[in-house]
């Protein structure tokens, strides 16, 4: 079972509890982390910054007259909360955890010359630099970042509701709301099908249009070519009718591919943008490697990257290092590859653990 909730209050600790106790596989996921959730309770950002850390930490929140300053600075501590003080000019207020005598750091408000505050440093329970906000002259979240020891590894910018997954600072994968950014964690972190319940009419609204995780184990293939020569495409249309093929291309289509229209499970995305893109992305269980030429839009990384099974003939794989053998056709054997996806497609469990062992060949 998992139980997400929008944010965590104090109020509903019953509500909390009983979610904890509902058996020994529930997860408790808060959307809202201020970097003090209590135990047993995750994050979507708590888990980036766990994965990109990859470090056990002690709870251990930063006392305030610890923080790091300039040289010369000075941090005035007070019962309710701290400044930082540098030449007779305040440069920062500190807000206290709860409980607030024990004057543990939970935000450090930089104020500019004009007294007002600009950026706030968000720390965590375990006393590290969780996220930073960054403020429009308004007062408004211009962009968060979330940090794992210092590096950025996650970035949010509210004004277009776009998420973006950092490697060394750039962006790795981009989730254009949060909608994908919600699915593509609760796939990548609990992939198991698991009920999903919520308190939050919007939160079951927004899960509701993909299906939670669970919906990435349907029958929906995505195809991307820029050229109408896929290898027996209309040969696995035809005798797959269970699956559904998703054929994007950054162009007009051809006749060729417009004439298998005809079958009810073909759909066409001629001039796909990249928000269409990444929604099959997110959508889709399988990927059809068979386009031959040039591949577009970077489609087996980021297929496997968003944990799509990538499936191909010999004769038209990009990328063979990131396709397992056994997903592999000889293209003279076009009914070997229908029989794998029919098999594919009636074992849950097989398809997970090949998925599975596919993420490995991108760590290679």
């Amino acid at each position: 079972m998992i139980w997400i909730f929008d944010r965590w209050t104090n109020s509903d600790k019953n509500t909390y509890a009983d979610c904890f106790n509902s058996g020994e596989q529930s997860v408790v996921i808060v959307l809202r982390d201020d970097g003090f959730l209590p135990t047993g309770a995750v994050s979507p950002y708590r888990c980036c910054v766990g994965e990109a850390s990859g470090a056990q930490m002690e709870e251990k929140p930063l006392f305030a007259d610890l923080l790091e300053v300039p040289d010369l600075w000075e941090i005035r501590m007070r019962y309710e909360y701290a400044e930082i003080w540098d030449d007779g000019i305040q440069k920062a207020k500190i807000d206290y955890a709860s409980p607030i005598e024990r004057h543990n750091i939970k935000r450090v408000n930089w104020m500019g010359q004009d007294g007002l505050v600009y950026k706030i440093d968000y720390y965590d329970k375990y006393g590290q630099l969780y996220y930073t906000e960054l403020l429009d002259t308004e007062g408004g979240v211009d962009v968060r970042t979330y940090y794992a020891e210092r590096e950025p590894i996650l970035m949010y910018q509210p004004e277009l509701d776009t998420y973006s997954w950092l490697q060394k600072g750039k962006p790795f994968e981009i989730f254009a709301s949060t909608r994908e950014f919600l699915t593509w964690f609760l796939y990548r972190y609990f992939p198991e099908d698991r009920s999903i319940i919520s308190n939050d009419v919007k939160i079951m609204e927004m899960l509701s249009e993909v299906g939670g995780p669970s919906s990435r184990m349907n029958g929906n293939v995505l195809i991307l070519t820029n050229s109408d020569q896929v290898e027996h495409l209309e040969k696995l249309a035809s005798a797959l009718p269970v699956l559904q093929f998703h054929i994007g291309a950054r162009t007009l289509m051809s006749d060729k591919l417009h004439r298998l229209e005809r079958y009810p499970n073909v759909t066409l995305y001629p001039g796909m943008s990249q928000q269409k893109q990444m929604e099959m992305l997110l959508k889709s269980t399988y990927y059809l490697d068979i386009n031959h030429y040039q591949e577009i839009y970077d489609a087996v990384p980021m297929a496997s990257r968003y944990g799509l099974l990538v499936v191909g003939f010999d004769n038209t794989l990009h990328h063979k290092d990131l396709v397992l053998p056994e997903c592999v056709f000889q293209s003279e054997d076009p009914e070997g590859m229908i029989r794998f996806l029919e098999t594919a497609y009636r074992d849950p469990d097989l398809l997970k653990g090949m998925v599975e062992q596919q993420r490995e060949l991108l760590k290679k």
